[in-house]
């Protein structure tokens, strides 16, 4: 409507004419709506409350908590892998030749501290790759209709990776 005022002249009959065109699918798409559904549907916001552009994307949302939750669970279990360390550290004792002399138990809790320290090592690296994905998500300002993201991780005696794979 504001740019009818502004339209040449030639073009002012036309987009009047299509205005009304539109006034009036808008009027019938509000009756065919209020006939089919129920009541408890109809709530929405006044248009002026209307979020403006698309919402917080799902996977944004997901991988943001998932890498929250994997953050967590990777400072519990580091947490866990000190307080074998030192278990193990107070079951040693130094000779008085300087050799380390060390407690049956304390090879039990040596093993507790190297699994529990890569459960941790993997866990935040993973948790820090799915967050800050998930926070690209839900910072970026435009839409994509395709996201599609794939994330992989992998764990061994030797090592890990973590991989993360898409179209942003």
């Amino acid at each position: 409507m504001r740019y009818l005022p502004d339209a040449p002249e030639q073009d002012r009959a036309a987009v009047a004419q299509r205005i009304e065109s539109l006034d009036r699918r808008l009027e019938r798409v509000a009756r065919l709506r209020s006939d089919t559904e129920p009541p408890a549907q109809r709530d929405e916001p006044p248009a002026d409350e209307a979020p403006e552009g698309p919402g917080p994307s799902g996977l944004g949302l997901g991988l943001t908590v998932a890498g929250g939750a994997l953050l967590t669970t990777g400072a519990v279990l580091g947490g866990l892998a000190l307080s074998a360390r030192g278990d193990v550290r107070s079951s040693c004792q130094t000779s008085a030749e300087g050799a380390r002399v060390c407690a049956a138990s304390a090879e039990a809790d040596a093993a507790r501290d190297r699994g529990l320290s890569l459960g941790a090592d993997v866990l935040i690296g993973a948790g820090a790759v799915a967050l800050g994905v998930g926070l690209y998500f839900l910072l970026r300002r435009e839409a994509d209709d395709d996201e599609t993201v794939t994330a992989a991780a992998a764990a061994s005696r030797e090592g890990g990776w973590v991989g993360v794979r898409g179209r942003f």
